[in-house]
């Protein structure tokens, strides 16, 4: 044990390479469950990543609860979004996770804007939209995390990396 260059260059070298073959895949299936309880937070308080109220619902489907959440009358997109149905998004790798929906008209509410009603829609006061009217939908953030969120997630992260790192030095006694 000495601390020459080559000693040095040999640790940097096996820390290089035992970053390189690290697997977090347990790191981000963890970080998966945690998106998965963070937006079913957000469905419950009608809220978005912000801490903003969603407007609330103005037009339903016919036969949809008079009394639903907003972006809840069918839970289609609450359940795509916390994972328990086949629109969830949810790819997990070594170093990576790709997480979110794919129902079609999730962007419409994320962003907000003028959209071409594609089924017939009934309003609170009783008024209608025909498939080809407009409605404008205000933007209802519901996909996202917050600084404290991401805090947490690069917390388990950058711990799970440290530890491999400690454990690359570790293991040839440096």
């Amino acid at each position: 044990m000495g601390n020459s260059l080559d000693d040095l260059e040999s640790m940097v070298g096996r820390v290089q390479t035992a970053l390189e073959q690290a697997d977090y895949s347990s790191e981000m299936k963890g970080t998966a469950d945690y998106l998965r309880v963070i937006h079913a937070e957000y469905f419950a308080d009608e809220t978005g990543p912000s801490g903003e109220k969603w407007t609330p619902w103005y037009f339903k489907r016919p036969g949809a609860s008079a009394d639903h959440k907003t972006l809840d009358d069918t839970g289609r997109l609450k359940e795509s979004v916390i994972g328990t149905s086949s629109e969830h998004i949810e790819d997990i790798s070594a170093k990576s996770l790709i997480w979110g929906t794919s129902v079609p008209y999730a962007w419409q509410h994320e962003i907000g804007g003028k959209f071409t009603v594609e089924e017939f829609l009934i309003g609170k006061r009783g008024q209608t939209k025909h498939p080809g009217d407009t409605i404008n939908l205000p933007k209802r953030e519901f996909i996202g995390i917050n600084t404290d969120h991401v805090d947490a997630i690069v917390g388990t992260i950058a711990d799970a990396a440290q530890a491999v790192v400690l454990d690359a030095i570790d293991g040839k006694g440096l």
